[in-house]
């Protein structure tokens, strides 16, 4: 498939469902989308697999990759990126194949405290380093521990981003953020980044209780894998 996107646009690729909604053009050839495909890599999660012939998301377009498991383009020659490429998760809700799996690697929650004596923040998600610990809200409680570094430098398996831990005292409703999610782009040919590439992590909830409230850690970032010759 040659997939040749406008330089206006979206595209929205869903990891969970193995669909992918855009203005670009392309070949619908048979086979182009595999999904829940095992690594070569023990110990990751199944990816969404986008094959395609070439690659072209100029600027102005934005390719958004959502869902429960990391996206992958194989790409049979060259890959130009001059547009946005996001894994992002927003708030709660991790970027493609974020939060999985994370175990200590998720920030903990903050335990104890109120709301009219102050209570702590939930502690950062870790990814490729360890995440923060939580903020201390001058209460009795105790702040979310970080969470511890996982993964490495060559990103296999290939994994995302993880979760915040809980605000304390009265903030059950302040969850912490979601993990970034995880794209890798491995091109036969040239590969060309004159855009953004991201996958940040979330933001964490806001205590319900105003500014004596512990609120959500923060997720961290997930994993971006560029390969090309």
């Amino acid at each position: 498939t040659v997939w040749n996107c406008p330089g206006s646009g979206t595209t929205a690729i869903n990891s969970t469902a193995g669909t992918i909604t855009t203005t670009c053009t392309a070949d619908a050839t048979a086979g182009y989308i595999q999904n829940n495909v095992a690594q070569g890599t023990a110990g990751g999660p199944t990816v969404m697999l986008v094959k395609l012939a070439s690659m072209a998301v100029p600027a102005g377009h934005t390719v958004t990759l959502t869902g429960d498991k990391p996206v992958v383009f194989l790409v049979n020659g060259a890959a130009t990126i001059g547009g946005i490429i996001s894994a992002n998760a927003s708030g709660t809700t991790p970027g493609a194949g974020g939060n999985w799996s994370c175990g200590t690697s998720a920030g903990g929650a903050a335990i104890g405290g109120t709301c009219t004596g102050g209570s702590e923040g939930g502690g950062g998600g870790g990814f490729g380093t360890a995440g923060g610990r939580g903020g201390d809200g001058g209460g009795t409680g105790v702040v979310g521990i970080a969470g511890v570094a996982r993964g490495g430098a060559t990103i296999t398996p290939l994994i995302g981003g993880c979760l915040g831990g809980l605000g304390g005292g009265n903030g059950t409703d302040a969850a912490g953020g979601a993990g970034g999610g995880a794209v890798q782009i491995s091109a036969a040919g040239v590969l060309t980044v004159t855009g953004t590439i991201r996958a940040n992590g979330g933001v964490g909830a806001v205590g319900s209780c105003g500014n004596e409230a512990g609120g959500g850690g923060g997720g961290s970032g997930g994993a971006l894998l560029l390969e090309a010759t």
